[in-house]
């Protein structure tokens, strides 16, 4: 089954955010490693808004809504 490239350009774009989220924590907490860790956490579990895996393999959820 081949993937329709718009929306694994939303999928990309929507990947790309988290890393940009964690890269404006990384400014935002710099003095305060434990609030970092804390707030990254919370950004990587939207991970699973876009894809499940089972540590070895990765499965794109049928839709995506960011």
């Amino acid at each position: 089954m081949s993937e329709d490239p718009r929306r694994l350009q939303t999928i990309a774009e929507f990947l790309f955010g988290l890393l940009d989220d964690i890269d404006t924590l990384d400014d935002a907490c710099r003095d305060d490693d434990a609030t970092f860790r804390e707030q990254v956490r919370k950004v990587q579990q939207r991970r699973f808004e876009v894809a499940v895996t089972d540590g070895q393999e990765v499965w794109w959820k049928p839709q995506h809504e960011s």
